[in-house]
C-alpha cells in the first residue's frame, strides 16, 4: 500500500494499492491546491502489505467454508 504525502499542506492520501494509484493522488493534489505547481517536502511512502478490510472478509468466509465442510464431512462419515 502506498501514501501520497504533502509535508506544504500536512496532508496524507489515504493508502491506495499501487505507485501508479499514488502517482495519481499527487497529481489531483497538485493541480487541486498548488494550481500544478510541485510544492517542497511531498512524497510517496510505501506501507507495506496492509490486509483491507475485503479481504479479511473473505479470509473468514474461507475459513468458515472449510470449517463447515469439516463439519458435514465428519456428520457424514
Amino acid at each position: 500500500m502506498y501514501r501520497y504525502r504533502c509535508e506544504r499542506c500536512g496532508t496524507t492520501s489515504p493508502s491506495v494499492r499501487s505507485r501508479d494509484l499514488a502517482h495519481t493522488e499527487r497529481a489531483r493534489h497538485r493541480d487541486a491546491a498548488h494550481s500544478g505547481h510541485i510544492p517542497d517536502g511531498e512524497k510517496i511512502t510505501y506501507d507495506g502489505d496492509q490486509i483491507s478490510s475485503t479481504d479479511t472478509r473473505r479470509v473468514v468466509i474461507l475459513i468458515a467454508v472449510v470449517l463447515a465442510a469439516i463439519w458435514l464431512y465428519d456428520k457424514l462419515t
